[in-house]
C-alpha cells in the first residue's frame, strides 16, 4: 500500500483536509514521470494554494513538499514562482519551480525543510506568488502535490 509504505513512522496528509482560503485541484497525467519513489503522489495537485494548517503536538518538525507542475502550457520561465512561510517565517523565498527543474516539465521536485518549532499545536504554510508576468490565460501557480510532516526526535 502507497501510503503504508510513505508513513513509516510519518504524517502524511494529501489534499484532502487542512485548506484555508481558496484552492483547486486536479488529476493530472503522470506518464513520463521522472526521478521519483512514488509517482502516485503527482496524479493530484493542488494549485492556487494560499494556506495549509496541520493541527500537530508541539515540538519540532520537518515539512517535506512534494511539487509537480502539472499544466504544460504555462511550464516557462518566470510562471511557478513562489515563496513559503511556514509559521510567518520564509522557508523557500523567491522559489521557482522552472529553474529547480532545469525546465524539465516530467520531473518533480521533493523539498524538504527540517527544524519547524511548532507551539501552540499549529503547523501553518502560507504561500506568496511571486511570478513576475502571467501568460494570458493563467492563473496564480502555488501548488502542492503532497505534504509531509515528519515529527523529529526530541
Amino acid at each position: 500500500d502507497l501510503h503504508k509504505a510513505i508513513r513509516r513512522q510519518r504524517q502524511m496528509c494529501i489534499r484532502d483536509s487542512g485548506y484555508e482560503g481558496r484552492y483547486s485541484s486536479i488529476t493530472r497525467d503522470i506518464t513520463g514521470l521522472k526521478e521519483t519513489e512514488f509517482p502516485e503522489l503527482f496524479k493530484t495537485e493542488a494549485y492556487n494554494l494560499e494556506q495549509y494548517r496541520f493541527r500537530v503536538p508541539d515540538g519540532r518538525y520537518t515539512v517535506v513538499l512534494y511539487m509537480k507542475p502539472g499544466f504544460q502550457p504555462n511550464f516557462e520561465p518566470g510562471s511557478y514562482i513562489f515563496t513559503l512561510r511556514i509559521n510567518g517565517k520564509p522557508v523557500l523565498a523567491k522559489y521557482d519551480l522552472h529553474r529547480v527543474t532545469g525546465g524539465d516539465f516530467h520531473r518533480p521536485v521533493r523539498v524538504e525543510i527540517p527544524d519547524i518549532e511548532v507551539t501552540g499545536g499549529n503547523l501553518l504554510l502560507t504561500w506568496n506568488h511571486e511570478q513576475k508576468r502571467l501568460t494570458p490565460g493563467s492563473t496564480t501557480i502555488c501548488l502542492a502535490n503532497a505534504i509531509e510532516v515528519i515529527r523529529q526526535s526530541k
